[in-house]
């Protein structure tokens, strides 16, 4: 009797192949191959990127950290005039691509994870979920680089689980609030 292999309900990230070797992509790395096989590899990289670019716009990803550093960032092969730029920007190619928030899946494994995360840590972060998921990690990250002493997560659950609707407010006047409830208690 043939075992059966249990699926795996979670779809798990496979990065593309690479023409040359993951330890290459690189500017010093890449230095040892001709311009004509790093263009192609850069625009087989860019098709790729950009078609992942192209599947989070419109969605709940378009706010991902991922998404907006990425957009519009992959010059077109033709527009890349030194072999030094060349190799610079396969090697920033090849890091989005292998990443795993450069693909829609990615971003929901990412987020399932970040999501049970939080949860685990408390029930005062039960307010959280996929709508609101981006903003409170922005949130997050605008108050970690403008605090200068340790940050009190809980009292920045409250406020954000306060906010009738977090995204439609400004991360900014969301850090405003915090700073005013933590001075308060001063």
């Amino acid at each position: 009797m043939a075992r059966q292999r249990k699926r795996s309900t979670e779809t798990k990230f496979r990065p593309p192949r690479l023409e040359f070797e993951v330890w290459e992509y690189n500017p010093q790395g890449l230095r040892k191959y001709d311009e004509k096989a790093l263009r192609k590899e850069y625009r087989r990289l860019r098709d790729i990127a950009q078609k992942r670019l192209k599947r989070m716009a419109g969605t709940m990803f378009e706010e991902s950290e991922t998404y907006r550093q990425n957009v519009g960032s992959f010059a077109e092969t033709r527009n890349i005039k030194s072999a030094a730029d060349l190799r610079r920007g396969l090697t920033d190619l090849a890091r989005f691509v292998m990443a795993e928030g450069s693909t829609v899946t990615g971003q929901k494994s990412i987020m399932a994870r970040g999501l049970q995360t939080w949860r685990e840590k408390g029930s005062e972060y039960a307010f959280l979920n996929e709508s609101n998921w981006f903003s409170w990690v922005r949130f997050l990250e605008y108050t970690k680089s403008h605090e200068q002493y340790l940050y009190d997560l809980q009292e920045m659950a409250a406020v954000f689980d306060d906010a009738d609707d977090p995204a439609e407010y400004s991360i900014e006047s969301l850090y405003d609030a915090y700073v005013e409830r933590v001075e308060s208690y001063s």
